[in-house]
């Protein structure tokens, strides 16, 4: 029972995420790619097991697929937690005795929505039938909220409500459509008897109900008098909302849009829509992107690593870092030259 019984990630599957992940993917996407090394007091690369069980975290993931679930959830979470396993006589156990600097570190596994308790001074983690402490668990916060600084925060939380409004708009166009793009409105029934309306409701009910009942007909009486003239019809439809040509959704789907850019630092250069790309903002896209939301992702996740993993072992001996390179900008390195050249 390593994964929690209340479901996988119950809330990326809310619209909010499906809302937030044009953002998510392209950060994620590039967060798989960074390799990551230990490097010892000196700055020189060395070999320690915590970089191996990095590499072969558990027996579902490489590291590629690891780092985009952990890039998904610290960009999704206020917190995510981390189970960190122990190597005992060649087998892989979870939690307990790391040994000395964490040379029996053997992997990792998620801990999705655990019941957290305080406990004998000691935080406890439970997820099903199995508790693990905190000297077995590693935490990553997503971010820092004012007032409550060790309560975490995500950029996913920051967006929530305009991602929700995005989810509500797409509803409405499901609804607009399934309902066989006819806005909302009432049909007036007129019938001389109750069992007369009540069929008359039923039938329309039956013609229009329904996402598979579109574009059916329906047939309703015009009565003629005595003198050839229409009398008012049995049905008439009145609607009382805006069609969907009225409703002008371009204004409020692009300031949405934007909000959602601002909170994760995500151009839409990067999210592919180039279509106003040229060679030159591109590029500013492309450095501001790594800049200000890969390579902090990166380091708020490997110091982190680091950290907690220097607490629940007494010390690693080493610290877990990574090479990552800002893409140059073309305009900025020809000043640079051009400056040189000059002095």
């Amino acid at each position: 029972a390593q994964v929690n019984p209340y479901g996988l990630y119950n809330h990326f599957k809310a619209d909010e995420y499906a809302s937030s992940y044009p953002n998510v993917r392209p950060i994620t996407n590039e967060l798989m790619g960074i390799i990551p090394h230990a490097i010892d007091a000196n700055g020189k690369t060395v070999r320690h097991s915590a970089i191996d069980a990095i590499f072969h975290p558990n027996r579902n993931d490489s590291l590629p697929m690891f780092m985009e679930k952990v890039g998904v959830s610290v960009l999704a979470l206020p917190y995510t937690y981390l189970l960190v396993w122990r190597r005992e006589n060649g087998k892989a156990q979870p939690g307990g005795n790391f040994g000395f600097k964490g040379k029996n570190i053997a992997g990792f596994t998620f801990l999705e929505r655990p019941g957290l308790e305080y406990r004998d001074g000691k935080l406890y983690y439970k997820v099903g039938a199995q508790t693990f402490s905190e000297d077995e668990v590693i935490a990553i916060p997503g971010g820092a909220k004012p007032g409550e600084l060790y309560a975490g925060y995500s950029p996913a939380l920051s967006a929530c409500k305009w991602a929700t409004l995005d989810g509500y708009i797409g509803d409405f166009q499901n609804g607009f459509f399934e309902n066989n793009a006819i806005p909302a409105g009432v049909f007036k029934v007129a019938a001389a008897t109750t069992q007369e309306y009540r069929d008359m409701v039923s039938l329309l009910k039956e013609r229009h109900s329904g996402a598979g009942n579109n574009n059916q007909v329906s047939y309703a009486h015009v009565p003629i008098d005595s003198q050839g003239n229409q009398a008012p019809a049995q049905i008439e439809w009145t609607p009382f909302a805006q069609s969907n040509k009225e409703i002008d959704f371009e204004p409020l789907l692009k300031h949405v849009d934007n909000r959602l850019s601002e909170a994760y630092g995500v151009s839409s250069i990067i999210k592919a829509v180039d279509s106003n790309a040229k060679y030159s903002n591109a590029e500013v896209s492309e450095a501001g992107f790594a800049k200000r939301a890969v390579k902090p992702l990166a380091t708020r996740i490997y110091s982190q690593i680091t950290h907690e993993l220097n607490r629940i072992t007494g010390g690693l001996g080493v610290a877990i870092t990574y090479k990552y390179e800002i893409p140059a900008v073309s305009d900025a390195e020809l000043v640079k030259a051009k400056t040189k050249t000059e002095e």
